[in-house]
């Protein structure tokens, strides 16, 4: 949620890399769905959280994290903690 509403609150000043990079961390679902495979154990769809869900995530977050410093909407601390301390 709250990433949601970071995006919103700075989408217009952020550019193509913040919309990019939100719409590719919104399909970290796939991460949701390999919790559901360790607790079916059902190995094809435990791929899906690890590694394959997190390497995505990452990929998401780090360019989030540059945007939102780049937006100057919050503080730069915000973005570099995004960009750092989350993956």
């Amino acid at each position: 949620m709250t990433l949601t509403y970071l995006h919103l609150d700075h989408r217009d000043r952020a550019g193509r890399l913040e919309r990019a990079s939100f719409r590719s961390g919104r399909h970290r679902d796939g991460s949701a769905a390999g919790i559901v495979g360790v607790l079916l154990d059902i190995d094809a769809i435990k791929v899906l959280g690890c590694p394959l869900g997190a390497g995505l995530w990452l990929a998401a977050v780090v360019p989030f994290g540059v945007a939102t410093v780049r937006a100057g909407v919050v503080p730069a601390h915000v973005g570099a903690a995004l960009a750092v301390l989350e993956p």
